[in-house]
């Protein structure tokens, strides 16, 4: 099994898991397990996306924009 299936097969493990402890009124596990689920989804994409990329931080700039620091300002300048 590849890692991207590996990886979608826990995603949908835990968005199932999420769906059953919605039904029995556990929200914060629901909500956990809804995370990891993304989570793992995310990771998947990443993998099948950018294989021949190192997951560096201006690899990743190629595939996602990324807003540059100099642009945000900070509440204590208003």
């Amino acid at each position: 099994m590849s890692s991207v299936s590996r990886l979608l097969n826990l995603a949908g493990e835990d968005l199932e898991t999420s769906q059953l402890l919605s039904e029995n009124k556990r929200y914060r596990a629901c909500v956990s397990r809804a995370h990891y689920a993304m989570y793992y989804a995310t990771q998947a994409l990443l993998i099948q996306q950018i294989t021949f990329f190192n997951l560096q931080h201006s690899a990743f700039g190629v595939k996602f924009a990324i807003a540059p620091f100099h642009n945000a300002k900070t509440i204590t300048q208003s």
